[in-house]
């Protein structure tokens, strides 16, 4: 049973936020800035690079409401949608390029999106002749205008695979209210919408499931490319705010207030969190530090001096001993053993 104690932080591939920030990079807005005041990492952190990152989903999605406040476009989530289509997102492409009727694509789009986002939720539901193609993911901001419109935005260019690219939905729900200019949009002018719906939802025939995919739903290049399988992301509070807080380490302070941001929870609210579960706050940073230290050693070139410098040390010893402490080995030693193949990353003592 899900209680409020063991619910996860809600977490987000890195892939699933680089539509937004390809957009605003496209009309000139000032990404790092506004990454920086939504609480994001904004140093570290390259989508194009490591799509498969995990990020907190809250200030992903603060984010993208910074950004489309401030450039005054209230149709900025529809804008995040064109600029990379959800079937060529980078982690999406890979594992739909076999699919062959809409039915199949939508069914594996159920099955994958909980890999890609705490919120990846989806359900087709049919009545009558009608199928519902539902987004039932928790809603973590209230008034998530921006999130919505880039999630039934591509929720229609996956059945537009099948339909043709003229197609439009039967209806669409939004769950905030009535905004007259989106009947005038490309996506939704065609069809009958309804807000302040539970849900959001698009609506297609019945007959359309069985229809074939009308077109590549990826380049060439990225539906061969070879990606490792995407694990489950945490369902626990402690492994989820330490995959949380593995992005900040070496480019934002980790003061307990982060959390704050990370959570939508107070820093006494996490701390009681983490005592009922037998950790600390403490306890959890040194366990992401271990998770950033082993991703830097197995896939960079830094210098073990400056990988402890990045996570924090005042010297190396003092990283080689906390290593050490972690793992049975000091960080050369695990180097090598990786250069060697003959130490498994896991292998590590939380």
């Amino acid at each position: 049973m899900d209680t409020p104690i063991s619910r996860p932080v809600p977490l987000i591939r890195a892939s699933v936020i680089q539509p937004f920030l390809e957009a605003a990079r496209q009309i000139g807005s000032p990404v790092l800035r506004f990454m920086r005041a939504a609480g994001l990492p904004a140093e570290p952190m390259a989508p194009n690079e490591h799509p498969t990152l995990l990020l907190p989903e809250i200030p992903c999605w603060k984010l993208t409401r910074l950004i489309a406040r401030h450039e005054g476009m209230d149709d900025f989530g529809l804008m995040a949608a064109r600029s990379i289509a959800h079937h060529d997102i980078s982690t999406i492409a890979p594992l739909i390029a076999d699919c062959v009727t809409l039915k199949q694509l939508l069914e594996r789009i159920m099955e994958i999106a909980p890999l890609h986002a705490a919120s990846g939720r989806y359900i087709v539901e049919r009545q009558h002749n009608l199928v519902f193609f539902l987004q039932r993911g928790e809603r973590w901001l209230e008034g998530d205008v921006q999130v919505q419109l880039f999630q039934l935005a591509g929720m229609i260019q996956l059945v537009r695979l099948a339909a043709g690219p003229d197609w439009h939905p039967e209806q669409v729900h939004f769950t905030f209210g009535k905004k007259t200019w989106l009947e005038s949009t490309p996506e939704f002018g065609a069809s009958r919408l309804y807000f302040g719906c539970r849900h959001p939802a698009i609506a297609f025939p019945a007959h359309f499931l069985p229809m074939p995919l009308l077109e590549q739903k990826a380049s060439d290049e990225s539906a061969g490319s070879e990606m490792p399988p995407l694990k489950k992301l945490p369902d626990d509070f402690a492994a989820s705010l330490r995959d949380a807080l593995v992005p900040y380490i070496g480019s934002t302070p980790l003061r307990r207030e982060l959390v704050t941001d990370l959570t939508n929870l107070s820093p006494r609210t996490v701390q009681r969190r983490l005592a009922r579960l037998g950790t600390s706050y403490s306890r959890i940073l040194d366990q992401a530090r271990l998770k950033k230290a082993l991703t830097l050693l197995l896939d960079s070139d830094m210098k073990i001096t400056e990988i402890s410098l990045l996570l924090g040390y005042q010297n190396p010893p003092a990283f080689s001993r906390a290593f050490l402490r972690w793992t049975g080995l000091s960080p050369r030693q695990y180097r090598q053993q990786l250069a060697n193949k003959a130490y498994p990353r896991e292998n590590v003592r939380h």
